[in-house]
């Protein structure tokens, strides 16, 4: 009777354990799909605000040029050779700064992205390990129990023992 009971109480405390497997298993590939979902998202929204940026870029490039053959067609049209040249020196400089702007800040952007997603790795290895360190904690707690049971029927094996 004791034996039989003692086999009811490993084969439960076994249940239990495989139980607590599933769930974290589930529970980990829970926060890999919602890293998964959130990582994609933050690409898309990179990519759709570099994709805007370029435009503006762009944009303001082409206004830029719209800007700078109107005022040099009028210092031509005045015959003002010294206004012809500072146009032109002015042209460059503001479309060299203004490519170097544009450049600095995708590499900000970029730089920014890269660490808001190591970010996001590193809160899901702090998830993982959460989520690790509790199904440990539980199956401790299992371990426990079953040893508790365990105990409580080695009295009544003793006591039949001695009679």
């Amino acid at each position: 009777e004791v034996h039989a009971q003692w086999q009811a109480e490993q084969k439960q405390a076994a249940e239990a354990q495989a139980a607590l497997g599933e769930s974290l298993a589930e529970r980990i590939e829970e926060i890999e799909s919602d890293t998964h979902d959130r990582r994609a998202d933050m690409e898309t929204e990179f990519q759709e605000q570099q994709a805007r940026s370029k435009e503006d870029h762009l944009l303001n490039l082409q206004r830029m040029e719209e800007d700078y053959t109107m005022n040099l067609t009028d210092a031509v049209q005045s015959r003002d050779a010294k206004q012809v040249l500072q146009l032109m020196r002015q042209h460059g400089v503001e479309k060299q700064r203004t490519q170097e702007d544009f450049d600095l800040g995708r590499k900000r952007a970029e730089e920014d992205h890269k660490k808001r997603m190591d970010e996001l790795e590193q809160q899901e290895a702090e998830r993982r390990q959460e989520l690790q360190d509790s199904y440990e904690e539980q199956m401790r707690e299992l371990d426990d129990a079953l040893e508790e049971r365990i105990a409580e029927m080695r009295p009544d094996e003793a006591i039949r023992a001695g009679h």
